[in-house]
């Protein structure tokens, strides 16, 4: 795992925007009110993702946690904008940056119930748990190395400032991290009446993990994706693209008009779930092409071709290009060859 993938671990790490701002760790995350009762942290940080509190009269049910900074951050913001007590939280999947937020909640509030899939239960213990020490081992050197450069002067921008900013603030998360598992698992669908408002808990199917969840809040026509949907490009690392394609086609039958994806600004509309729900679909079609004609790896990545839906996304952004190729294409046409071609299931 790099350092990197420790901000952002199957998406765009912060390193690749050379001028992101980072700030404060109490004020990470954005909150925005997208209804009455539905509130957004956004994320301003490309490694950290967006969580979302939804506001019933009896519950407050919180989608990801991220980390345990932000997670104390956004139980003030909740406490100042309701009484109701969180009595759910949901982690969409098993990656860092939405999980390690749940110690804060359990002590903020006792009687909350910690809920996920089955497969993304196991995951945190095999996964997500034996890699904090690695983690913290990445950040510690990538911290030392940028404040060495930076006491030799070889280092003063204020990009470079901001990058190590955020290791040492995800360093202090990282350390901070006591795990705690969801406590419920869900197979299937699960509906939560929180009191004027149901929550839909939903698997539609494998995807960016074999446990990806949603929230549909059918009423609100408001979507929660998790990380089955980035902005700006999708991430496929460890994923499963060719259920991804059905996965996708499942949601696509939800009603909704807002979309929250697991990472970048809230959507309202659904042009840019439709592209890269067009674009899995592509990459799938055209891996099956060549691994029915017995093409090799290596074949196969020189033969897809997906460049006009790339330039819809990119929209001649290399930097996007970029990040593209490196977090989606080749990643997910890697996993859909081994998939249809039997040379590398996963579990």
């Amino acid at each position: 795992m790099t350092i990197s993938s420790v901000l952002y671990k199957c998406g765009i790490p912060l390193l690749l925007f050379a001028g992101s701002s980072t700030l404060a760790a109490e004020s990470r995350h954005t909150p925005v009110p997208i209804h009455e009762r539905v509130l957004v942290f956004g994320s301003q940080e490309p490694g950290i993702g967006n969580c979302v509190a939804v506001l019933g009269d009896r519950a407050v049910l919180v989608v990801d946690s991220a980390l345990p900074s932000d997670a104390r951050a956004m139980i003030a913001t909740i406490r100042e904008t309701t009484d109701t007590p969180v009595r759910y939280l949901l982690n969409t999947h098993w990656h860092d940056d939405h999980i390690w937020g749940n110690q804060e909640y359990v002590a903020a509030f006792p009687e909350i119930e910690i809920l996920a899939h089955t497969d993304t239960r196991r995951d945190i213990l095999a996964r997500a748990v034996p890699g904090l020490r690695d983690n913290i081992a990445q950040l510690e050197v990538a911290v030392e190395d940028r404040e060495t450069r930076l006491a030799a002067g070889v280092e003063n921008e204020p990009a470079f400032r901001a990058r190590l900013d955020a290791f040492r603030t995800a360093l202090a998360d990282f350390r901070a991290v006591r795990p705690q598992l969801p406590f419920v698992s869900i197979d299937g669908t699960m509906a939560i009446d929180l009191g004027g408002i149901e929550a839909h808990l939903i698997h539609p199917g494998r995807g960016h993990t074999r446990g990806d969840l949603v929230v549909h809040l059918p009423a609100e026509r408001i979507l929660i994706t998790g990380d089955l949907l980035t902005h700006p490009v999708p991430a496929a690392a460890e994923a499963y693209p060719v259920e991804w394609v059905e996965t996708m086609q499942a949601l696509a039958e939800l009603q909704f008009d807002t979309l929250v994806p697991g990472h970048g600004p809230v959507l309202e509309d659904r042009t840019y779930f439709d592209l890269v729900a067009s674009l899995l679909d592509a990459v799938v079609r055209q891996v099956r092409r060549e691994t029915d004609a017995a093409a090799t790896l290596a074949e196969t990545k020189e033969r897809v071709d997906v460049s006009s839906l790339e330039a819809r996304l990119t929209k001649g952004d290399e930097r996007l290009a970029r990040a593209l190729a490196r977090f989606f294409l080749d990643p997910a046409i890697e996993a859909a060859y081994g998939t249809l071609s039997g040379t590398g299931e996963r579990d």
